[in-house]
């Protein structure tokens, strides 16, 4: 058994329990009618089912000995670096920039970083997440997204 997986699992169950009992003070979510209030409470039982998966596993794989897992090197390192950063970038221009655009920009940039894909399919999978993604959360669940300088 590893104890940082060991002390993963406990901590993605507590976070589990904080999001679904949080979510239940708000009282939202399983009225009898859909809106943003659900999904933190879908999220946070996922956590606890993840975590306790991984828990059971753990304890399963007690007695047997695994060696330690080397952090990445060379051009794994400088990607994992590249998301990291791509992903504090996405934060801090998201209120200027707006939900779509910057969902649109992050999800190509990613995908080329990763996959060193043809543009045309970045491209098309950012449409798609930005586009679907604007439909569940603010159309359907009217959740009101960050429009930035543009207005989407």
């Amino acid at each position: 058994m590893r104890a940082g997986n060991f002390v993963a699992a406990l901590l993605t169950i507590g976070l589990g329990l904080f999001m679904v009992i949080e979510a239940g003070k708000m009282n939202i979510g399983f009225t009898g009618e859909l809106h943003a209030g659900i999904f933190p409470r879908l999220v946070g039982i996922g956590f606890l089912l993840l975590g306790t998966l991984q828990l059971f596993q753990e304890c399963r794989s007690a007695t047997s000995s695994q060696g330690k897992i080397p952090w990445p090197a060379g051009e794994y390192r400088q990607r994992a670096a590249a998301i990291g950063s791509a992903i504090l970038v996405y934060l801090l221009v998201l209120p200027w920039m707006g939900f779509g655009l910057t969902t649109f920009l992050f999800t190509i940039f990613c995908m080329k970083v990763l996959g060193n894909y043809q543009w045309t399919l970045p491209v098309a999978t950012a449409l798609l997440t930005s586009g679907l993604s604007t439909l569940v959360f603010q159309v359907w669940l009217d959740l009101r997204l960050p429009g930035g300088l543009l207005g989407y």
